[in-house]
């Protein structure tokens, strides 16, 4: 009998947080939008300065957006959750983790954009491996630890998603900053002859 109310519970609060972290992958998408097409502009028009000036650029816009999202999140958790439910219990229980998502959301902004930039000039099998790394291995096993041997709940399971988008986004900013991304010209060179 009790699990039916705790099953609603915990699915409104995943169904409400997940909905508002909805708000970052749309404008983190739309900077990667840009990112990709800049980056894969800059590449043909042989400017790898370019690329690297643009992606960094469309990285600290993200950055900006990203960090007043967060602010949203932190500040006004309370009234933002309470536009899905008027539930205390979950708005409650959902405070936490939408704070987990803040603190999130600037190293999203990096892991959107330089995974655009890096799509944009063919650099793809890079972001298909971090993302499988991050999404199949990470999120779980993170997930696993917060929920059945640190006993945290759903706090626990939260802590599986901020580890995966925390570990994405590290590797993403080292492959940027190795700038190994920028020599995808000589794959495409292969391709054709």
């Amino acid at each position: 009998m009790l699990l039916i109310p705790f099953a609603l519970i915990f699915s409104s609060l995943v169904f409400s947080v997940l909905h508002i972290q909805q708000l970052t992958f749309m404008s983190g998408m739309a900077f990667s939008v840009g990112a990709t097409t800049l980056a894969g502009q800059s590449l043909g028009a042989k400017r790898k300065d370019l690329a690297v000036v643009y992606s960094w650029n469309c990285a600290k816009l993200c950055l900006c957006a990203s960090f007043v999202l967060s602010a949203v999140y932190a500040f006004l958790g309370k009234q933002i959750i309470g536009i899905y439910t008027n539930d205390p219990v979950i708005i409650n229980a959902g405070l936490t983790p939408l704070k987990m998502v803040a603190v999130t959301q600037p190293l999203i902004a990096f892991q959107y954009v330089f995974s655009g930039a890096f799509r944009g000039v063919g650099d793809t099998k890079v972001v298909a491996v971090i993302g499988i790394i991050s999404s199949f291995i990470c999120r779980p096993l993170f997930a696993y630890i917060g929920v059945y041997v640190l006993n945290l709940g759903l706090v626990g399971a939260w802590i599986g998603l901020v580890a995966d988008q925390t570990i994405c986004s590290v590797l993403l900013i080292v492959r940027f900053c190795s700038c190994k991304w920028l020599n995808t010209e000589k794959v495409f060179e292969r391709k054709i002859n």
